[in-house]
């Protein structure tokens, strides 16, 4: 049986942790705001995704806003689907899904917007065969829970950056965060 020598699985060890490869580490939020509740408009596919995400982080997620010390609120919320490619017989080849997400998150005691408004955006492509149109249903209904779940980290992440930004500055954030714009390795 080969057995690696040491030092190759120490460079493999070291070459993962280099291409920024790490596991997803919960998140950091302020004591003061781990009372999170949730309002979505739009596509509320998004809230069990977001509410599992919170808690599974240490975010106790409340039903009623008036427990809750931090509301977040996304405005927009739309996952649609665009045409990416058309094949030499005139039918579709490929489609893009695009996910556009737009949240804040208010302080229910003094109605203060502690992360002001952030615009996030994730794109998966797919390929499409008529010929095998349950297997393409199938593959886009996995790339839309996907596109669920990585936003819902996306908005994690930005609100521990925002809330970082906040006590570092020691004041609200000023300004908003350029938006977020995700295109999954595969997709290039």
């Amino acid at each position: 049986m080969f057995r690696p020598p040491y030092f190759v699985l120490v460079l493999l060890a070291v070459l993962l942790n280099g291409c920024g490869y790490h596991l997803r580490q919960k998140v950091s939020i302020p004591p003061d705001y781990q009372r999170m509740a949730v309002e979505i408009s739009g596509e509320n596919d998004l809230k069990p995704v977001l509410v599992s995400t919170l808690l599974a982080n240490g975010i106790v997620v409340m039903e009623d806003t008036k427990q809750a010390r931090a509301l977040v609120q996304v405005s927009k919320n739309r996952i649609r689907r665009v045409v990416q490619s058309v094949g030499a017989n005139n039918r579709v080849q490929e489609f893009r899904l695009e996910y556009d997400l737009s949240f804040r998150v208010v302080d229910t005691h003094s109605g203060e917007v502690v992360i002001p408004l952030q615009e996030l955006h994730l794109e998966r492509d797919y390929a499409f065969d008529i010929t095998q149109i349950t297997a393409a249903r199938q593959e886009e209904e996995l790339l839309r829970q996907r596109l669920l779940e990585d936003m819902a980290w996306q908005m994690i992440r930005r609100m521990e950056a925002q809330f970082r930004v906040r006590l570092h500055a020691g004041e609200p954030a000023a300004d908003q965060v350029p938006a977020v714009s995700e295109k999954h390795p595969s997709d290039r």
